[in-house]
């Protein structure tokens, strides 16, 4: 029975034979999940970025309307909503799962999906109904005979060639530090208000306040494609570390510059905001004392944005600052579908069968506990 290695992320989906360097992606054709916005019981009502936190649980129903009845009043966060909300209204992630897998498996890997053994990476911060989704799509819609779920802190580990690590993901919807020692994961801790999610409704609330002085963005803020016009200006042109790009102003599409001061200045205020530092910080100190050192040697980042430029230098450079641990330093890492594919593929048969009864799924068992709940 033929494996496929998965990595399912919130907007692509990478795909290959275990034991290979090399692996197919796949693009959603849909946004990002949006996920922790306001619940209300009016269906009608607008939805607002977490950093509004307006869902605070803490508030009551009164407190709430009136919150919400301030911010729509006024015009920059009236707007962030609409966008938003505009936002989350499209076909979920969930819904295009099936097909997106369908094609990568027919089209790059030459594979029918009926009966295949899948190897899915499962990040630390992966909901029950996510993972509930992933499952009913490989087994249900595509006739995957059996699943096998690997933790991605620690594929994250192996790919930066280290038993021992601290593993710092920034991902879309959640960010998470992650203790690993031996290959296991002994602590996880989320980093409160830093994800990408934030950091781009960030920069849309900071358009929106520029709206009426620059020619064209409001038209361009309210298109559709905005969203993935933002989600390439973060990939493309954002940074950490100053002015060190010259000019005074930065071409967001032909026709419509905005200041450069924005390439930075939104980012670098949510690292100093955030407790990204400080997270990682208290996870290095409640940790044995004989890891500690070892720990600040091997900080491993991962999700998309550890890759802007910059940000990795500014985090080591603010626990440096600390006093705490003066020479941290992050290890290169090859990414998580690397590391599954290398710890899977050099398994002996023996392992293959304790993994699978460990962390495994059956088609039959799914449809079991499938049956029982629905």
């Amino acid at each position: 029975m033929g494996s496929v290695l998965f990595d399912i992320g919130s907007r692509i989906v990478l795909a290959g034979v275990p034991g290979s360097s090399k692996c197919a992606f796949r693009s959603f054709n849909v946004e990002p999940r949006n996920v922790n916005y306001v619940s209300s019981n009016n269906a009608n009502s607008p939805s607002f970025p977490p950093f509004y936190e307006v869902n605070d649980s803490s508030l009551t129903d009164e407190q709430r309307r009136v919150v919400l009845s301030s911010l729509l009043e006024d015009p920059v966060s009236s707007k962030v909503a609409e966008i938003y909300s505009r936002d989350t209204g499209y076909l979920s992630w969930g819904q295009q799962l099936p097909q997106v897998i369908s094609n990568i498996l027919v089209e790059s890997l030459l594979l029918a999906p009926k009966n295949l053994k899948a190897i899915v990476i499962e990040s630390i911060f992966m909901s029950l109904q996510d993972k509930f989704i992933i499952e009913k799509s490989l087994f249900m819609k595509l006739g995957f005979r059996s699943i096998t779920w690997l933790p991605e802190p620690i594929m994250e580990s192996i790919a930066a060639n280290t038993n021992d690590s601290i593993v710092v993901h920034l991902g879309w919807s959640t960010s998470v530090v992650t203790i690993i020692s031996d290959l296991r994961i002994i602590n996880s801790r989320e980093i409160n208000k830093f994800t990408g999610c934030i950091l781009h409704y960030k920069i849309i609330e900071t358009l929106v306040s520029l709206m009426s002085s620059i020619k064209g963005l409001e038209s361009l803020l309210s298109k559709t494609s905005c969203f993935n016009l933002v989600e390439n200006f973060i990939q493309n042109a954002c940074y950490v570390g100053g002015s060190e790009f010259q000019g005074d102003e930065f071409e967001l599409i032909p026709g419509v510059s905005i200041p450069n001061r924005i390439r930075h200045e939104v980012l670098e205020e949510l690292i100093t905001t955030s407790n990204v530092v400080p997270s990682i910080l208290s996870e290095i100190s409640n940790s044995s004392i004989d890891l500690r050192s070892t720990l600040i040697e091997n900080i491993v980042f991962a999700g998309g944005l550890s890759n802007i430029p910059g940000l990795k230098s500014k985090i080591l450079e603010g626990i440096r600052l600390s006093s705490l641990y003066p020479n941290p330093s992050a290890l290169l890492s090859l990414g998580s579908w690397a590391g599954a594919s290398i710890y899977y593929s050099s398994l002996h048969k023996d392992d293959l069968k304790k993994l699978s009864s460990k962390r495994g799924q059956t088609k039959d068992s799914f449809l079991a506990s499938y049956t029982k709940h629905f």
